[in-house]
């Protein structure tokens, strides 16, 4: 079989906007009326299901200027600490209202995020959707690691066919 290379593939480069510039395809609930304390227990509620223990949310800001508002969250998941980042769009002229308003936007993508990883347990047994949050490198997550040092190998084919049979 001839050898395979391939050519480079350029890395598509998100452009996060700013909160005044925000649109709902960008960046859903905009205005909520939730409190962060609300989002953060309903984080809690489905981190326990996919496994992750601990959770623990610290408040700051990411980045100087302009500053992201958010949290990061700290759990343990498979005996190991891990990390999620969650960090709200940039303002031009942040006010604590604002303030307040990105980083529920920020919990409330990250709570979808958990959500449909949950969702994808049901429909994809075995698979470890908070693995990729584990810290393997000091403050590096296992999914920064890859990205950052590895490219991803070529897989064989599975050995076995797949059946799927239908249910009685």
């Amino acid at each position: 079989m001839m050898g395979f290379t391939q050519t480079s593939t350029s890395e598509k480069k998100i452009v996060v906007p700013f909160f005044e510039d925000a649109t709902a395809r960008t960046a859903p609930y905009y205005t909520t009326g939730r409190s962060i304390k609300s989002v953060q227990k309903e984080i809690i509620d489905i981190m326990d299901e996919l496994g992750g223990e601990r959770v623990r949310f610290k408040e700051g800001w990411f980045g100087e200027k302009p500053r992201r508002y958010g949290h990061v969250l700290q759990f343990r998941y498979a005996d190991q600490d891990a990390q999620i980042i969650s960090a709200g769009l940039p303002m031009r002229n942040p006010t604590d209202k604002k303030i307040e308003t990105v980083k529920v936007q920020a919990l409330l993508i990250v709570k979808d995020q958990l959500k449909a990883a949950f969702t994808a347990l049901v429909f994809s047994p075995g698979s470890y959707p908070l693995m990729q949050y584990v810290l393997g490198d000091g403050d590096k997550t296992l999914g920064e690691m890859f990205v950052n040092r590895y490219e991803l190998p070529m897989l064989n084919p599975p050995v076995e066919e797949i059946r799927i049979e239908k249910a009685d």
